[in-house]
């Protein structure tokens, strides 16, 4: 079942993970527990249709940061970057440093 496949997907994370590391299995199984099985699938459907596009790990991370540094100005600081930075111009966007982060 899909469910079956999360909680493979959690326990593949967490061999992988260091002792420095902080992954809570446990928890992360027990979230996946409460959602429903709608939820769990759509998830999954959706990610499977992020997948095909190209670059889609550099373009899924560039939407996810350009709008929590739009939500958060302040979380820039965190990614090495000045708040006042505008979210949308090309010197963020083509940094090295948020091209890093974003993929």
């Amino acid at each position: 079942t899909r469910v079956h496949k999360i909680k493979t997907a959690f326990s593949h994370q967490a061999s992988k993970t260091s002792s420095s590391t902080s992954f809570n299995l446990t928890a992360s199984i027990t979230m996946v527990k409460e959602l429903s099985y709608t939820t769990i699938s759509l998830v999954l459907d959706s990610w499977e249709e992020v997948r095909h596009v190209k670059n889609f790990e550099e373009t899924v991370g560039t939407i996810l940061f350009r709008s929590l540094f739009k939500k958060s100005p302040k979380a820039k600081v965190l990614f090495g970057f000045p708040t006042d930075i505008d979210t949308d111009s090309d010197e963020l966007l083509r940094s090295k440093r948020f091209l890093m982060h974003a993929s």
